[in-house]
């Protein structure tokens, strides 16, 4: 470490103690050391990774921690220690910084006078209000009044502000997994990456190290809304796999069928010999100004496929025969702006 100076005290503790709400070396109750590794010979690119000093304990992360794999995000189901302690750190009040007040944000009354940037402490607890709907869809205006605290001269102040809002600031949805197909030589599976598929970027957020002297910081910030998060909703891929799962670190492999030893017959597994197929995605593609329907599925591997379809899911007409060569087959339709409705049929 001689010849890279800079690499002096680079390491610094993010994880709060919930009890001092200090920095702390410890990861959830487990204490940590630090390696610094580099692929650049010239050292100008190294990167930290952290392990336990106990050979024994297991390093899981904190749910906030910023940890991507090849295989995507890992999220837990509930909060670490940590997650507490950081918590506990950014809501309280004891912590103030210098913050300016989002640009939606207004004073209630216009005459009294208005303080958009100064120092403020922690606001202790954090509400979620479920955004109203108007009758005829979509959302209402919500105009949500509160009562701001800063310190002016040294002294605690309040003011009374208001937001007038639009859409939620946290929107939650779900959608279709980025399901894809993992085969070998004892079976087909598929590869379900972390339960949460997409969020909105960080372009919005705002960083205050400047305002609070700390130039070269990471912060304190303000995530400056909206925040759209997608959850995947795997449940009928479980379902379809009977339960019987590969889990790995960071994604989980689920069985849905088996090759015979010796032969090509596919084995279903559990109670799930009437499944036929899975949709693994639907979009439409545009292709020389036409649009077109895109259903990708996943059958069985060398069984046929009739497709129907439908305009009122009660007479159903053939509209093709597929062969699922390899366990994922594709329909394509052209897309005249009609309602209509398809299903694939195994044909015996």
């Amino acid at each position: 470490m001689a010849n890279f100076p800079w690499l002096t005290n680079c390491v610094e503790c993010r994880n709060f103690d919930p009890g001092s709400q200090s920095p702390s070396p410890f990861v959830n109750s487990s204490f940590c050391t630090w390696r610094i590794s580099t692929s650049d010979l010239s050292w100008l690119e190294p990167w930290v990774s952290n392990s336990t000093t106990d050979p024994y304990a297991y390093p899981y992360r904190p749910v906030m921690s910023d940890f991507i794999s090849y295989a995507g995000e890992f999220y837990y189901r509930g909060l670490a220690q940590d997650d507490a302690g950081g918590l506990l750190y950014l809501l309280s009040r004891t912590n103030v910084n210098v913050e300016s007040l989002d640009d939606s944000v207004g004073p209630v009354n216009t005459d009294d006078s208005f303080v958009r940037l100064a120092p403020r402490p922690g606001i202790e607890k954090l509400t979620f209000v479920r955004h109203p709907t108007a009758p005829t869809g979509g959302f209402a205006t919500l105009t949500n009044q509160f009562a701001d605290a800063y310190f002016t001269n040294g002294l605690l102040a309040t003011q009374l502000v208001q937001r007038v809002v639009v859409q939620p600031d946290f929107l939650f949805s779900t959608g279709e997994p980025s399901v894809r197909v993992y085969t070998n030589n004892y079976g087909i599976a598929l590869y379900l990456p972390a339960s949460c598929q997409r969020r909105t970027d960080t372009s919005r957020w705002t960083n205050g190290n400047v305002l609070n002297g700390n130039p070269d910081g990471d912060g304190p910030g303000v995530i400056r809304p909206p925040v759209k998060i997608a959850f995947a909703t795997p449940g009928r891929y479980v379902a379809a796999a009977g339960g019987q799962t590969y889990s790995y670190p960071h994604f989980s492999l689920y069985q849905w069928a088996s090759i015979g030893m010796g032969t090509n017959l596919v084995i279903f597994p559990g109670n799930q010999t009437n499944l036929t197929s899975l949709t693994l995605s639907t979009r439409l593609v545009n292709t020389n100004g036409a649009s077109e329907l895109e259903w990708t599925m996943f059958g069985r591997p060398g069984a046929n496929y009739r497709i129907e379809g439908s305009a009122d899911l009660t007479v159903w007409t053939t509209n093709s025969v597929l062969t699922n060569t390899n366990g994922v087959f594709q329909f394509s339709q052209p897309a005249d702006g009609t309602q209509h409705f398809f299903r694939a049929v195994l044909e015996n």
